[in-house]
């Protein structure tokens, strides 16, 4: 009995042993997802959460309290004191003398009412030697000091007066105008060096939830999600059946089908519009010959014709993918149940419907949530043939332009995580809804 004791003590230190090796064997495994997937996802929702505009000079960073750039501060200042120095030699009268001292003793009066310390002070001293030296500031401790609401809108407000005594002084200038206009500019200058926080918190999500644009964007995305996806199942089951049969130059037949995959996505949409041009355009002239539509140039001239365009594109493009993986969920399934149905008096159309499309569920949901998901995330087909014209937009382009073109990182990042939330929905409703057949057949 204690033998047996021993030996089960001895099976469950085993078995806590074998439990850790594989904790320890996945957790490299899930150290890469977590920076792979989970830490740029996270980045993003934290940038959506700011203001954030990489060419604003104030919120280019995330900022939660109110600051003042000392970097930026220092050469506003120095620009200042050069040209006014500069004004006082070339002031032709005394008006124009005591209006350029004026505007020096106003902005003097500024600094002074904002380096009441000597840390504040000597930090400024510290960033100036570093100027003069040809050396950036880098330590964000240095550059920025922290103040108060009141004292970023009351340095606003003496500079403000400023400009009003630079306007007048300049109006006064005869000699000096243009060196007093070169002190104004300084002054604006020194107006980007007043950093107000820049978190709003979940302001963005509510900006663009009630964006016209970003819906416009979004109904564009279904449209050519649907109908792309739809097709592309439709081509590509058609072309996994007629792959599966047995017949001479089957293996070119595979091989052949793939080439249209195997294009990348931006030299495709490159190809399709030019066929799609109004003039010279091989497709677009058949397809009016056709009395498809109405005119040659209708598809890269008009909104319906560019979704038709990308739409046909897209399932000339990614149908052998869909019947590469159908394929290989028909070469899955016995034989003999064909043989077994053609016993019974089955047709081919009748064992297709009874026998190939129940059995090839799984592989055509896998398929559809693959391109669905990957069709809902477009962004070369769209950017390339028509960058948004005609009201074509995707939304994944539309998150682009945000981020990239007008450099918004923040209202970017917000389109981004909209998107995200709504593939995850649509991969959310394929495995509980449609899926949910599939799953409790394979659990039974």
């Amino acid at each position: 009995m204690q033998h047996k004791q021993r030996a089960a003590s001895k099976r469950r230190r085993r078995g806590l042993s074998e439990s850790q090796l594989a904790v320890l064997l996945v957790l490299p495994a899930l150290a890469i997802i977590a920076c792979i997937a989970v830490y740029p996802i996270l980045r993003t929702i934290w940038y959506s959460l700011f203001d954030l505009r990489l060419n604003h000079p104030t919120r280019n960073t995330p900022h939660f309290s109110y600051s003042l750039d000392l970097e930026k501060y220092a050469d506003g200042m120095y620009t200042f004191a050069s040209q006014t120095a500069k004004a006082l030699a070339a002031a032709d009268t005394e008006e124009e003398t005591l209006a350029v001292q004026a505007l020096i003793q106003a902005v003097e009066a500024v600094e002074e009412a904002l380096f009441d310390t000597d840390e504040r002070r000597e930090k400024l001293l510290e960033v100036n030697a570093l100027i003069d030296a040809y050396k950036p500031v880098n330590d964000d401790e240095l550059r920025y000091i922290e103040v108060s609401q009141a004292e970023i809108a009351r340095y606003k407000d003496d500079l403000a007066a400023a400009k009003e005594l630079a306007a007048a002084a300049k109006t006064a200038a005869s000699g000096a105008a243009k060196q007093i206009e070169k002190a104004a500019q300084a002054l604006d200058a020194l107006d980007f060096a007043a950093v107000e926080p820049n978190f709003v918190g979940l302001k963005n999500y509510q900006k663009y939830l009630g964006d016209a644009r970003l819906w416009t964007s979004v109904a564009n995305t279904t449209i050519f999600t649907v109908f792309a996806v739809s097709f592309e199942l439709i081509v590509g089951l058609l072309l996994a059946l007629l792959m599966n049969q047995s017949f001479r130059g089957r293996g070119l037949i595979r091989a052949s089908v793939l080439i249209p995959w195997s294009i990348p996505a931006s030299t495709s949409a490159i190809i399709w519009k030019f066929m799609y041009d109004g003039q010279y355009g091989i497709m677009s002239s058949l397809l009016a010959s056709l009395g498809i539509i109405p005119s040659a140039s209708y598809i890269l001239t008009t909104r319906a014709g560019s979704l038709f365009g990308m739409i046909l594109s897209d399932i000339w493009k990614t149908s052998p993918f869909m019947a590469l993986l159908l394929l290989a969920g028909l070469q899955t399934i016995d034989t003999t149940l064909y043989e077994a149905a053609k016993v019974d008096g089955c047709s081919r159309i009748r064992s297709f419907f009874s026998i190939t499309l129940p059995l090839l569920k799984p592989t055509i949901l896998v398929s559809v949530l693959f391109r669905t998901m990957d069709t809902f995330k477009a962004f070369d087909l769209p950017s390339v043939m028509t960058n948004g014209a005609n009201d074509t937009e995707s939304i994944s382009l539309y998150a682009y332009k945000l981020m990239f073109a007008q450099m918004d990182f923040g209202s970017g990042s917000t389109v981004s995580i909209i998107l995200f939330f709504m593939v995850f929905l649509i991969c959310l409703f394929y495995i509980k809804v449609m899926g949910a057949d599939v799953f409790k057949s394979s659990k039974a």
